[in-house]
């Protein structure tokens, strides 16, 4: 469904709070939409008519998936306290009692 910016501003519009506002060219862009749709042809001096097109156009609008912006996320497996007093264990450093993880990891480098 080619719609522009405009109507489908109007059509969210409808769709929340059951209004819309559409000028001549909007009016014909709905009948051409209402159209292709098969739908059939739309009055456009008729406010009941075009109440009825909006309507039809809304169910489709919603019918249509939309795509959700998708997040790629790679972590980082990172180590733990006893992996890494046994990495240190190997390498010969000797681990203070207390040492904190962040402590632990500049040891090893």
């Amino acid at each position: 469904m080619n719609i522009s910016s405009q109507l489908e501003y109007q059509v969210k519009r409808y769709i929340q709070t059951r209004s819309f506002s559409l000028d001549g060219t909007l009016k014909r862009e709905l009948e051409a939409i209402h159209k292709e749709y098969g739908f059939g042809k739309v009055n456009l001096g008729c406010s009941t008519c075009l109440r009825s097109a909006m309507q039809r156009i809304c169910k489709v609008y919603q019918e249509i998936p939309k795509e959700k912006p998708k997040l790629h996320f790679v972590g980082v497996k990172q180590k733990t306290m006893k992996e890494l007093r046994a990495e240190a264990k190997e390498k010969g450093i000797t681990v203070p009692f207390g040492c904190k993880k962040s402590e632990l990891i500049e040891l090893l480098k």
